[in-house]
């Protein structure tokens, strides 16, 4: 094997030496003089791979002497100093320099958005292009504790109709059951559904229970699909982590594992604003005028909502850390009421039957004082 070679930038003389990775540093020592120059591993840089079959060293160089190098054509050798740059320099030395500039693509995004917008504009322009890893991690947390409080109600039937339900919307990007997932809530509550950041859709047993049409539960399931499309809980999570966070989680390498602990405490209070409604329900009434149903399904299913609105709050306070807040009521009837043009589509059927009974059997005394 060559012996490895060390230009001190200075002189036309070529070094051969030994290479020696200490704790913090490397020692390069000369075979004829000895001690010739220590490099610490916060300041080296890799400048080429090596190839030692073809005969090619790795190349490293110093931050702060641009002009020396050191070829390394002892492969162990040259892993352990990569190996030592990565833990000394806290990040992978094969994607230092595609992180740093993706760090400073954001933050650059970042300031200039809260020039003029501020934070939820940099929400909105962040929530599609996090981490699909990141998302379902921090969405896991969530409904491990979401499912604490509540139990799921395993009624395979009722879930192949309600998936039935969500591929008759044909809505782009959910044209078959693997595209999302349904998790039917067994609860007494008040009628609710609700998102988490990801594609899965949690509908509690007593919204489907008091459905008098399938045309309310499609127009329901339309709506919280409008928040998947349009990224609300991911820009709820960002809203909540802040800039410097969501660096962190686009970043993935700076740190995730604590990142993501933090994120899951600080999204106890993902809620979605009023303009998310608006654009969920702008969402829902274009599906609807496509699909077979008709939109006065969610007009009267809010209007028999409506002298409840008051006391929603009271139920909500189990749940309210995850479940999407349906704000402004009465305004949402009236802009459904102006979109409604077709009658019921189906208004009783076995489907619809089977979804009224979902978990009506006896519950169990533990199983009451759980979902009540």
């Amino acid at each position: 094997m060559k012996p490895d070679l060390f230009f001190d930038g200075k002189t036309s003389q070529i070094h051969e030496v030994e290479v020696s990775p200490a704790h913090d540093m490397i020692v390069i020592k000369s075979r004829v003089t000895g001690l010739l120059v220590t490099w610490s591993f916060e300041d080296i840089i890799l400048n080429e791979l090596g190839k030692t079959k073809k005969g090619r060293p790795f190349v490293f160089s110093n931050k702060h002497d641009q002009d020396a190098r050191l070829h390394c054509y002892d492969r162990d050798t040259s892993n352990q100093i990569i190996s030592n740059m990565h833990h000394s320099q806290k990040q992978e030395w094969i994607g230092a320099s595609g992180r740093a500039l993706l760090i400073l693509a954001v933050f650059a995004i970042f300031f200039i958005v809260s020039v003029y917008k501020g934070l939820p504009l940099f929400s909105k322009a962040v929530a599609p292009h996090l981490p699909e890893t990141v998302v379902s991690y921090i969405s896991g947390q969530i409904e491990a504790d979401l499912m604490r409080k509540f139990s799921e109600c395993n009624d395979a039937e009722v879930k192949s109709h309600v998936e039935d339900i969500v591929l008759s919307l044909e809505i782009e990007d959910f044209k078959t059951k693997e595209d999302f997932e349904i998790v039917l809530i067994k609860s007494r509550r008040k009628p609710n559904a609700f998102v988490l950041p990801g594609r899965k859709i949690f509908i509690f047993s007593s919204l489907l229970n008091e459905a008098k049409s399938v045309d309310e539960i499609a127009g329901i399931l339309a709506h919280e699909i409008g928040h998947i499309h349009h990224y609300h809980a991911n820009e709820a999570m960002v809203r909540q982590a802040g800039f410097f966070t969501t660096m962190q989680m686009i970043s993935w390498g700076l740190g995730f594992g604590d990142t993501a602990s933090r994120i899951g405490v600080t999204l106890a209070n993902l809620s979605f604003s009023r303009e998310d409604e608006l654009e969920a329900d702008d969402f829902m009434m274009e599906v609807i005028a496509k699909s077979p149903y008709s939109i006065k399904g969610a007009t009267d299913f809010f209007e028999r909502r409506l002298p409840t609105v008051k006391t929603d709050n009271e139920y909500l306070k189990t749940a309210e850390k995850y479940l999407s807040t349906h704000p402004m009521v009465s305004i949402r009837i009236e802009r459904f009421k102006a979109r409604s043009s077709k009658e019921y589509y189906e208004v009783k059927s076995k489907r619809l039957d089977k979804m009224n009974n979902l978990c009506l059997s006896s519950p169990t005394q533990q199983e009451q004082s759980k979902n009540e």
